[in-house]
């Protein structure tokens, strides 16, 4: 039987702000080593900078320091909220600094602030909190997609539901597959009950590992599908387009969906490709959709 176990599956897009790089490191690492939810963490040092980004794509949160040239992280977290106001946002204070905090709530609508130094468990617990918020309401998706070989299908979607049940229904027909999506293999397996499926999955991360791959590595990441494809009767799943444009540029990424579109056409293969609309501009998103079929 096809399902998500409990709830959407989706990587969260967190913006996070500071200008001392050691504490926007610490930041990064502390939201990325955590299983209480997956996150594309997208670190900036000032907020000219993270106006730029929030101008560029959709954020689910953004985490800012206060004290920051350019612009304080009060005004910027008003900024995202009128750009955005289901995005989460969260100010840094510096230790008892009250006033701040209540100038954020008033001005910002904060849905949080933290002091430093903080407790990364409290922290994260702080991010996880809000970010179910976000999907408070939302079910998991029983639908899926009848898909052919050699096609090639952009699931345009938050979350990986449909694209990932359309994927087990091949299995389910005795086809192989090939996972590659930036949350973590052995949740993924638990999440849509993929323990007795013949799968190979991939982690797209910077964490080095033996069944990671860099989002930066594009040459690396078609080797291993194509060569895949021409040892298996298979059907590949591909979440975290996001990541690759950010790593690499745009006309690299596009090169590497091309080639993908070739080589599963002569392998009779099939692509599955999830991608958050939001993430992408409407010219770069039409260039993706290209050749393929759209859902």
């Amino acid at each position: 039987m096809l399902k998500a176990l409990d709830g959407p599956e989706r990587v969260y897009r967190i913006l996070i702000v500071d200008d001392d790089p050691d504490i926007l490191n610490l930041l990064r690492i502390t939201l990325e080593s955590t299983d209480k939810f997956e996150s594309e963490v997208v670190p900036v040092n000032d907020g000219l900078e993270a106006r730029d980004e929030l101008q560029k794509s959709h954020f689910d949160m953004v985490i800012a320091d206060h004290k920051m040239p350019g612009i304080n992280g009060t005004d910027l977290l008003a900024e995202a909220r009128e750009k955005s106001p289901d995005t989460a946002r969260v100010l840094i204070t510096g230790f008892s600094a009250l006033e701040v905090a209540k100038e954020a709530i008033n001005k910002a609508k904060v849905d949080n602030y933290i002091e430093k130094p903080w407790d990364n468990e409290e922290l994260r617990d702080i991010v996880h909190g809000l970010l179910t918020n976000l999907d408070r309401g939302e079910e998991p998706s029983l639908e899926y997609l009848h898909v052919e070989r050699g096609g090639v299908y952009l699931f345009e979607d938050e979350n990986m539901d449909t694209a990932m049940n359309s994927a087990v229904e091949k299995l389910n027909d005795g086809m192989n597959g090939l996972f590659v999506s930036r949350i973590k293999p052995d949740r993924l397996k638990k999440k849509y009950d993929l323990e007795d499926k013949s799968i190979e999955q991939y982690w797209l991360t910077r964490i080095p590992g033996k069944r990671n791959l860099e989002p930066s590595h594009l040459e690396l990441l078609a080797d291993r599908i194509t060569r895949y494809l021409e040892k298996n009767d298979g059907v590949v799943l591909l979440e975290g387009i996001e990541s690759l444009t950010r790593e690499n540029s745009f006309e690299r990424v596009i090169g590497f969906f091309e080639n993908l579109i070739d080589v599963i056409s002569l392998e009779e293969g099939i692509l599955l490709v999830v991608v958050d609309p939001r993430t992408l501009d409407d010219q770069k998103l039409a260039l993706i959709e290209r050749n393929v079929t759209v859902v």
